[in-house]
């Protein structure tokens, strides 16, 4: 079920029978999702969503080469778009995902999500989004996918924030960093990460997570800003794992005002290692006070 703007499109059985405004087609084949908006407008005037689905699209089962462009994405309870299942060499660009998470009943306390990646085979390129008020981080990327992912040019902000959420406890704080990277041989480059709620990037091993041991490596964190964050703009946490994350390059990085949640602090928090690091390079990144 298609949503836009709260109404059900109707789904159509072949590209020839969208014959009106206020239908859709899904090619199997072609790997494409026809939409005839109501107003005729392109898709990206619109909130579109699948129904009160837990997520918005979900890429599995070893699908290869999709790419989604120009959809709005809005008021899901888990996550935005997930990439697993073998599946990848997916595009994503010139998205807008935001308010996913538990503004809505019956949401995961626990998720959040714009984008995610989990068991994925790889390639994946996710570019030129805003990606924005979630519950938990914005971008999620495990450590059982293959690598060679590419997040470039996006906006990351405002992931955290407990403002806009459904009856929220009254001690709730803001927790949501920008991204959590988990995985290896991850290019990060070029993004907009600021006023997340908890750090701007978060290098993580985590050995209490069902997603398994994790030693973040080979990752290259380049040519971002980091600014006004709650926390610190890079935070690699190597505390639990097994191993060590090691050969991680960050470098041209710019950081801003981050530390904003800690009290007294004039902004110096840019970037911090703690833990179990090895052969990290760092180089030309700036701080601005």
């Amino acid at each position: 079920q298609v949503v836009e703007d709260g109404l059900l499109l109707r789904r159509a059985s072949s590209l020839e029978a969208m014959n009106r405004p206020g239908t859709c087609f899904v090619d199997t084949q072609a790997r494409r999702i026809y939409v005839w908006t109501a107003d005729g407008r392109p898709p990206s005037g619109h909130g579109m969503e699948y129904g009160g689905s837990a997520l918005a699209i979900e890429f599995r089962g070893g699908v290869q080469y999709w790419r989604l462009s120009g959809f709005v994405l809005t008021g899901f309870r888990t996550t935005g778009i997930v990439i697993r299942d073998r599946s990848g060499g997916v595009e994503i660009d010139h998205m807008d995902i935001s308010y996913i998470g538990a503004h809505r009943a019956g949401a995961d306390l626990t998720s959040g999500y714009a984008v995610a990646t989990y068991d994925t085979s790889g390639g994946n390129f996710i570019h030129h989004n805003n990606l924005h008020h979630t519950l938990a981080e914005a971008v999620h990327i495990s450590q059982t996918g293959a690598g060679g992912d590419l997040y470039e040019d996006n906006e990351i902000h405002e992931a955290g924030d407990p403002a806009w959420l459904c009856d929220p406890p009254a001690s709730r704080l803001r927790i949501g960093p920008g991204m959590i990277l988990r995985g290896n041989r991850i290019t990060v480059r070029g993004n907009r990460i600021y006023r997340n709620g908890h750090h701007g990037l978060i290098l993580e091993s985590d050995l209490k997570g069902s997603e398994g041991p994790a030693h973040p490596s080979e990752n290259i964190v380049e040519g971002n800003v980091f600014a006004f964050n709650g926390g610190y703009g890079v935070y690699g946490d190597g505390k639990n794992g097994l191993a060590a994350s090691s050969a991680n390059v960050l470098r041209f990085n710019l950081f801003q005002g981050n530390n904003q949640a800690r009290g007294g602090s004039s902004g110096e928090g840019g970037l911090r290692l703690a833990g179990n690091f090895r052969g990290t390079v760092l180089f030309s990144n700036y701080v601005l006070w």
